[in-house]
C-alpha cells in the first residue's frame, strides 16, 4: 500500500466484476483530514457484479496503480478534478488520457492496465466497473459500440473523444456516494443509477455534435486552463454570476473566445452551465433544507419566483412546488421496479 496519502488506496488492484446470490451491497469508506481538507475513498460492491469506486484525494506527486483483471470488462470513468492517464501493459504510450469533466466508456480487455493520477490540487475520480455482459445487455439493439465490446484481445473506447461530465451527471454521481439506503435496497439503487448514467452518455453522444468536443491541438493547454479557471470562478459566484464579458476579462481573454472554448472544453455554453448548477442546486435545498420557493430563488440568482419556477420546470418536469410529488413520483417507480425484480426470485 502506498504511504503517501493518509487514506488507503492501493498501487495494485485484482479486479474482477462477477456477481453473486448475496442480493446486497457491501461498502468500505474511508476518510482523513489531509493538509486541512477532507480526503475520502469510498468503494461500493453489488451482487449484481457492479463495482463502484469514488476517491477526493490531494496529490504532491503522481500516484500510479495497476490493474489486473482475468476477463474483459467496462470501464467507465469519470474525471471530476485533475488529470489521469492509461496504459496497456507495459507500453510506455498511453492509450487514453483524461482531464477535469471528460468521462469515456472503456472496454479493457483480459490482462493489466496502469493507471497514474497526476498531482495537483485536488484529484476526484469516480469510476463504474461492469461486466461486458451486463452493458451489452443494456445496450439498444445496433449500437455502433456493439460490435467493439464483442471483441476481445483489444481496448476501444465508446466514444472517439472523451464526452463532457454535466451538471446532471456529477449530481448523480454525488447522490450515489451519499447514498444512505440499506444495503439490500441500495443494490438496486446502484443498477438503476449504473443505467441512468449509461443512457444519458449514449443520448449525449448521439446530441452533441463532434466540433463541440475539443480536438487535441485544437486549444492550447494555456487556453484551456482559462476555462477550468472560468468554471471555478462560476462555482464560487452562482448565486451572483459575473457577466459574461466580466468573467472573460477575469480570465485574462474577450467574450467571444469564451464562448467558444467554454463550449469545446465542457460541452454546453458559459450559460447552460449556470442554468444546470443553478436547478440542481435548487433541487437539493427544496428537498434537503425545507426552505421556501422565494427564499430558494433568491439564493440561486432569481429575482422573480415565476422566472425561478420556469426555469425549474424546464429542467426536471414539475414546478418547485410539486418537488416532493416529483420526488415520490421517481421513488414509486424505483420501489415498483424493485418488487417487479422479488417476484422474478424463485420461492424458498
Amino acid at each position: 500500500m502506498s504511504n503517501t496519502l493518509p487514506v488507503s488506496i492501493p498501487d495494485y488492484f485484482y479486479y474482477y466484476p462477477k456477481s453473486n446470490e448475496l442480493g446486497t451491497v457491501v461498502e468500505n469508506r474511508s476518510s482523513a483530514v489531509h493538509e486541512g481538507k477532507q480526503e475520502v475513498v469510498h468503494e461500493l460492491h453489488s451482487s449484481d457484479g457492479i463495482y463502484m469506486w469514488y476517491s477526493r484525494v490531494h496529490l504532491r506527486s503522481a500516484k500510479k496503480m495497476v490493474v489486473e483483471y482475468p476477463a474483459p470488462f467496462v470501464h467507465i470513468s469519470y474525471v471530476l478534478q485533475g488529470s489521469s492517464v492509461y496504459r496497456n501493459g507495459d507500453e510506455k504510450t498511453p492509450f487514453t488520457a483524461f482531464h477535469s469533466l471528460q468521462y469515456n466508456v472503456l472496454l479493457l480487455p483480459a490482462g493489466k492496465v496502469h493507471v497514474e493520477w497526476m498531482p495537483g490540487k485536488e484529484v476526484e475520480n469516480f469510476e463504474i466497473n461492469i461486466s461486458r455482459e451486463f452493458f451489452e445487455k443494456h445496450l439498444p439493439a445496433g449500437h455502433p459500440f456493439l460490435a467493439q465490446a464483442r471483441q476481445t484481445g483489444t481496448h476501444a473506447l465508446a466514444s472517439a473523444l472523451h464526452l463532457p461530465v454535466t451538471p446532471q451527471i456529477r449530481s448523480i454521481i454525488y447522490d450515489i456516494v451519499n447514498c444512505n439506503m440499506d444495503p439490500a435496497h441500495k443494490r438496486l439503487y446502484m443498477k438503476a443509477k449504473t443505467l441512468e448514467l449509461m443512457a444519458l452518455q449514449m443520448q449525449q453522444q448521439k446530441n452533441l455534435p463532434e466540433e463541440t468536443f475539443l480536438q487535441p491541438g485544437d486549444i492550447k493547454m494555456s487556453d484551456a486552463q482559462k476555462m477550468h479557471a472560468a468554471r471555478e470562478i462560476i462555482l464560487q459566484r452562482l448565486d451572483n454570476p459575473y457577466t459574461i464579458p466580466a468573467l472573460a476579462h477575469l480570465v485574462g481573454t474577450n467574450e467571444n473566445y469564451l464562448k467558444k472554448n467554454f463550449k469545446k472544453v465542457f460541452g454546453t455554453t458559459v450559460f447552460g452551465f449556470i442554468q444546470q448548477l443553478r436547478m440542481e442546486r435548487a433541487r437539493d435545498i427544496l428537498i434537503n433544507e425545507k426552505k421556501k420557493i422565494g427564499e430558494v430563488a433568491r439564493l440561486t440568482g432569481y429575482s422573480h419566483i415565476s422566472h425561478f419556477s420556469k426555469a425549474f420546470k424546464k429542467q426536471f418536469g414539475f414546478s418547485p412546488k410539486n418537488i416532493r410529488v416529483g420526488v415520490c413520483l421517481w421513488l414509486a417507480d424505483l420501489q415498483a421496479a424493485f418488487f417487479s425484480e422479488l417476484s422474478l426470485l424463485p420461492a424458498v
